[in-house]
């Protein structure tokens, strides 16, 4: 289908969106010779405001590796006495 979509405006600059759209899939294990279409349908209802938590960890892991690769590679001085 074509899918539909509704945009309602909320208080502030917010949005509210709801879609719909229909995806069909089909799978293939010969380069597309033969394809096997899926036998079931699945309905997806996402509600209130979805995180994206993978972003958050990624930056975390990232600083804390760059902060441990300075500590280890900081040039020690030593004092000529």
């Amino acid at each position: 289908s074509t899918g539909k979509y509704l945009a309602t405006p909320m208080s502030g600059n917010f949005v509210q969106i709801d879609s719909f759209f229909d995806v069909f899939t089909e799978l293939s294990l010969d380069g597309g010779s033969t394809f096997y279409p899926a036998s079931a349908t699945v309905h997806l209802d996402l509600t209130g405001i979805t995180p994206e938590p993978a972003s958050l960890v990624l930056a975390t892991i990232g600083l804390v590796g760059g902060a441990l690769m300075c500590r280890r590679h900081r040039p020690r001085w030593r004092s000529a006495s």
